[in-house]
């Protein structure tokens, strides 16, 4: 009977364990999805986005479907592509706002 008690506390710490880690894991999502709201917001406010990596244009993509469905506002009034990416670059980025849904009014990069 020892044994089976044992057992079932090292079993009852592990329990334990995995539900502090969940919730901490919920707080931080909560405080991860305050900060986003905050940032969308700041973007919002200021109106421009300028974009400097595929990445960045893949989550900006990425939140704008979304947000979208969530009924939600992500709308920046102008959105640019940074003239220090490389043509390479360029060309993702561009093509990932395209299909997104975006009506791009662009320069050629330098």
């Amino acid at each position: 009977m020892a044994a089976s008690s044992s057992s079932d506390a090292a079993t009852l710490l592990q329990r334990y364990n995995a539900v502090q880690e969940a919730k901490k894991s919920k707080e931080d999502a909560q405080a991860a999805q305050d900060a986003l709201a905050q940032t969308i917001h700041s973007i919002n406010d200021k109106g421009v986005l300028i974009l400097h990596t595929v990445a960045e244009a893949k989550a900006f993509t990425c939140l704008l479907a979304e947000y979208f469905e969530e009924g939600k506002r992500l709308s920046p009034t102008k959105v640019e592509i940074s003239r220090e990416v490389g043509d390479d670059a360029w060309r993702k980025m561009r093509t990932m706002l395209e299909s997104a849904g975006l009506t791009l009014i662009y320069e050629l990069p330098k």
